[in-house]
């Protein structure tokens, strides 16, 4: 077993293999632009290090956003082009949800997720505790809103925060960006099938209207 995990959401391009062994290797580099020419060289690396080549993958596992257009659809390419032309598996996970899942949530403790947007707006999921799969539980639906109101969210029920777009908010956060070995291990256990490697967009128009993801004492 070999799996091959690809994040380009955002500014980052980041990837990692995960052996058989349980051994990892990851490569996460804050490039801004440029995913194209960054990520097969950062791949090659990883595999060089892992001593591994691409017939060795049995399974590759990509984000499928929110993010960066360009970035998203770069990875999404590379992912499911490996996917093909070895003849494996290829699973799709959100950013938002990885995120989450970094920080080891915990029943009855929020973990909000938050990813940078464009024109004052953020990303936004909640999340709490974990399912048996690694995934973190959803506590509400993903939604594109504004930032005073995603702030007002997270101050009427009050959680940890992950994600870029924490520092939009003013709050602080251990992890701002995708962690791709985390992105592996939580792929090693998830169907292919419930996870296919679509690209997953938020626009304004489908978002949720905010509101309070837990009761706090409304009569």
């Amino acid at each position: 077993m070999a799996i091959l995990a690809i994040d380009t959401c955002e500014s980052y391009c980041s990837s990692a293999v995960l052996l058989a062994s349980g051994e990892m290797f990851s490569s996460a580099d804050a490039i801004g632009r440029g995913h194209a020419e960054h990520l097969i060289p950062q791949l090659e690396g990883l595999m060089k290090q892992a001593s591994i080549s691409y017939t060795d993958i049995t399974r590759v596992a990509v984000t499928t956003g929110p993010g960066t257009f360009t970035g998203l659809r770069i990875g999404l390419s590379v992912a499911r082009g490996i996917a093909l032309a070895q003849n494996i598996p290829c699973v799709g996970l959100t950013a938002l949800s990885v995120l989450a899942a970094q920080a080891h949530p915990k029943d009855g403790e929020p973990v909000y997720s938050l990813m940078k947007g464009r024109g004052g707006q953020v990303f936004l999921q909640a999340f709490v505790g974990l399912e048996a799969d690694g995934l973190p539980k959803m506590l509400g639906e993903p939604m594109n809103i504004d930032e005073p109101d995603a702030l007002q969210m997270i101050e009427d029920n009050p959680g940890r925060v992950v994600g870029s777009g924490a520092a939009l908010l003013g709050l602080s956060t251990e992890h701002d960006y995708v962690d791709p070995a985390i992105l592996a291990r939580i792929a090693h256990n998830v169907s292919p099938e419930a996870y296919p490697p679509e690209p997953t967009y938020y626009r304004q128009a489908d978002a949720a209207k905010a509101k309070r993801l837990i009761p706090i004492g409304d009569s």
